[in-house]
């Protein structure tokens, strides 16, 4: 079991002041009437294109409803630095915070606080372990790699050896993307699944894990990646093991380097997800919360859907919301 770290106010202050440095607010322009709404974000690895992505969202849906949107968060996908990031934006109150709770258990309690405070909080991407949040906007994960097990399955002629990079054990995305396509590749018995292992979001370590399986395992005819540095990792050790073309390599996300390496060919497939709904969704649910204006109850989950990419379809226009901005 994990236990949540207490965090002392000091280390609150000072991720504060940091969180003033890393944040960026939009301000309202839209035509609803009446006083803006105070929501904030606080994502993790704010660096990656996929938050670039939700960030623009959010800050289109801010401009149409009237909300003083704040985005803030860490660099990094540790727990520890997420709960500061999460406390720190918590003190000024605002009216609603999306968050994407990599760890999905120890932000139960801390959200469930938040709430009774009086702060609606949406979980977007990963759900929460209980359902203590208004709802969890994002992919169905599980289904989105059912399919791209299905796809693989075809494009493998239903035979050979798939290796599976999982992100970490926990995070409920990344364990419904692993479940998901374990399930799919069930409809093709003459394709062997290796153990799933585990890069931390580390692409380097992705390429360490992948340059071992193919050494060791000479059949092995496709790599799938649950999240960009798994893919990005395997396609580095693909393509240094001169197997580009043999190893299928496909991953979930579509941010820019991955489109490319699409086009160029060390990608054959790209699962991406839509950020930019999540994050525009999300604040359009807090405003309306706020307002008095939302449903009594949402769903636990809200889908925004998912894209399968290749690069047949790759530069099609109904593609073309799916990927995954390089700024914000």
């Amino acid at each position: 079991m994990k236990h949540q770290r207490k965090i002392p106010l000091v280390v609150a202050a000072a991720a504060v002041a940091a969180l003033a440095l890393a944040g960026c607010s939009s301000g309202a322009t839209g035509s609803s009437s009446g006083k803006a709404v105070a929501i904030t974000g606080v994502m993790p690895l704010q660096e990656n294109p996929y938050f670039k992505s939700m960030c623009l969202g959010a800050k289109a849906s801010a401009k149409e409803h009237d909300v003083n949107l704040t985005w803030t968060g860490v660099a990094s996908a540790d727990t520890a630095d997420l709960l500061n990031a999460f406390n720190a934006a918590s003190i000024s109150k605002p009216a609603g915070m999306l968050l994407d709770p990599f760890d999905p258990v120890a932000f139960v309690q801390p959200v469930k606080a938040l709430m009774a405070s009086g702060t609606n909080v949406i979980a977007v991407d990963n759900a929460l372990a209980q359902h203590v949040d208004v709802t969890n906007v994002g992919t169905d994960g599980y289904e989105a790699a059912k399919e791209a097990a299905g796809q693989l399955g075809k494009l493998l002629d239903g035979k050979g050896t798939v290796a599976i990079l999982g992100a970490n054990p926990t995070g409920s995305s990344a364990v419904a993307r692993t479940k998901g396509f374990i399930e799919g590749l069930k409809s093709f018995p003459d394709v062997t699944v290796l153990p799933t292992q585990y890069e931390g979001l580390d692409s380097a370590k992705a390429a360490d894990i992948v340059s071992g399986l193919i050494q060791s395992t000479p059949g092995l005819k496709a790599v799938y990646s649950v999240a960009d540095t798994g893919g990005s990792g395997a396609a580095s050790a693909i393509k240094a093991a001169g197997k580009t073309g043999d190893i299928l390599n496909v991953t979930f996300d579509a941010g820019p380097e991955l489109v490319s390496g699409l086009k160029a060919g060390t990608f054959d497939a790209l699962i991406a997800q839509n950020p930019y709904q999540m994050g525009y969704q999300a604040v359009e649910i807090l405003a309306a919360k706020a307002r008095g204006e939302g449903k009594a109850s949402y769903p636990q989950h809200t889908e925004v859907g998912f894209k399968w990419i290749t690069r047949d379809n790759v530069d099609d226009p109904d593609v073309a919301s799916y990927l995954y901005a390089s700024s914000c």
